[in-house]
């Protein structure tokens, strides 16, 4: 199957050149396409070509992932997403997250052809993950649970 992998945001020239270093290995390097910075009013617009999306979260000495918004956006833009174990992709998700194990390329790429072979799995992960999102995790769903919890104190 024909793919692109699109990179959006910075991660700075030392990744950039590293990856495009990899890319020039695998002799795909004509499959990257680097967005860099944008709007976060233009993200939908770049999320909903994806086929699926990749939070590829590492824990540092000094670094975990706290509550990454990229889930919710992922779903809600009707795009199934894979997380490392050090992303929250399964604190938003629950039973329907897919996760691969952190450092591990190896899962992640097949987790990825997984849902290449078997779209249907990426389509179930979205319709059960947006009813889940706008349950609990948009802006006034937040902000329901900050009021009840300042006026418990």
């Amino acid at each position: 199957k024909d793919f692109r992998l699109m990179i959006i945001g910075g991660g700075g020239e030392e990744f950039k050149q590293k990856v495009i270093d990899t890319a020039k290995n695998l002799n795909i390097l004509d499959k990257l396409v680097f967005v860099g910075q944008i709007p976060g009013s233009d993200l939908p617009k770049y999320l909903s070509c994806f086929d699926v999306g990749v939070a590829p979260s590492l824990t540092t000495s000094s670094w975990k992932e706290q509550f990454g918004r990229f889930t919710s956006e992922f779903i809600l833009c009707g795009v199934p997403i894979i997380g490392s174990n050090s992303s929250t992709v399964d604190e938003v998700l629950k039973e329907d997250a897919i996760i691969y194990n952190e450092r591990d390329a190896d899962e992640l790429a097949k987790k990825i052809e997984m849902l290449m072979k078997d779209p249907e799995i990426g389509k179930e992960q979205v319709r059960v993950g947006k009813k889940r999102v706008l349950a609990h995790h948009t802006n006034e769903k937040i902000a329901e649970k900050l009021v009840k919890f300042a006026k418990s104190l």
